[in-house]
């Protein structure tokens, strides 16, 4: 028994120093700045969180460790290998995650695993998507975000012309650029979503929160690239350069997280029940 022990715990501490490395580089790529992955530092605490909770509410038999755990740990260590020869570190990222799916499977055994299935695919979502590979769909929601920014903004006074994904204001223009599509909000609130749909049990919340995570984020983004207006209008483009422009995004993505919750857990009182009513409807002379 204390054999087995010894074996685990090498087995961490060499699982630590192979992925050190790996660990560093998502930290910086999450704490780079708001407009990039910042969300992915919260998801490996979310999904231990919801790991222990869940291995909590199962009650499980003494189960031996499964063997089965190698079919995800090795294929991470080639992972790891392979980056080592193209340095991609995000090679090593999705490593990590096989590897950590692999050792579930070899300390806690199938069942725990199967139960643990849904937190654990979600760990993916930590990591940041290359830009090569959403290019296009980045300029699509800095043309919807343009596009729904000149409306409100049209609707609201203040006269505005819209030249692709530039706006063009009474006293100065705003570029709705990478950084201000809401892809940051996007990824973040559809992570959310899949999150709150594993912790709530009704079914129509869970439809519901699928639904809305995309217009939602695209919404909250809209809001914030008209305050943006509002604000290199009257105060110039110099104030793009203080700290309003961060705070403009922390304000789309909190208010997407806030409304996201609300749909999740809020009650929604219901209706008097009906022969109540009836009761008290005074009868007819």
């Amino acid at each position: 028994m204390k054999r087995r022990a010894a074996e685990k715990i090498v087995l961490l501490i060499l699982f630590v120093l192979v992925f050190a490395p790996t660990a560093v580089w998502l930290w910086q790529r999450w704490t780079m700045s708001i407009w990039h992955n910042g969300h992915g530092m919260f998801v490996p605490l979310i999904v231990a969180y919801l790991g222990y909770q869940t291995l909590k509410r199962h009650a499980f038999q003494q189960e031996e460790s499964s063997a089965w755990g190698f079919l995800f740990f090795i294929p991470g260590l080639v992972f790891v290998i392979a980056d080592n020869a193209i340095h991609t570190q995000l090679l090593s990222a999705v490593g990590l995650i096989f590897c950590i799916i692999g050792l579930v499977i070899l300390l806690l055994g199938l069942k725990r695993a199967r139960a643990l299935a849904y937190p654990l695919i979600i760990l993916f979502l930590m990591l940041p998507i290359p830009t090569a590979f959403i290019d296009r769909f980045v300029l699509l929601l800095r043309y919807i975000s343009a596009s729904g920014c000149a409306y409100i903004v049209g609707v609201t006074g203040l006269p505005v012309l819209r030249e692709f994904t530039t706006l063009h204001l009474p006293n100065s223009s705003l570029e709705i650029a990478d950084a201000c599509s809401g892809f940051s909000t996007l990824y973040a609130s559809v992570t959310m979503a899949l999150i709150l749909c594993y912790a709530i049990s009704s079914n129509l919340r869970r439809a519901l929160i699928l639904f809305i995570c995309v217009p939602l984020a695209i919404g909250c983004n809209i809001l914030r690239c008209v305050l943006l207006a509002y604000l290199v209008n009257y105060g110039g483009s110099e104030a793009l350069s203080t700290q309003l422009h961060p705070f403009t995004g922390i304000f789309s993505f909190s208010l997407t997280l806030v409304l996201l919750f609300a749909i999740a857990f809020v009650k929604i009182p219901r209706g008097r029940n009906l022969d109540t009513v009836v009761e008290k409807i005074p009868a007819a002379d």
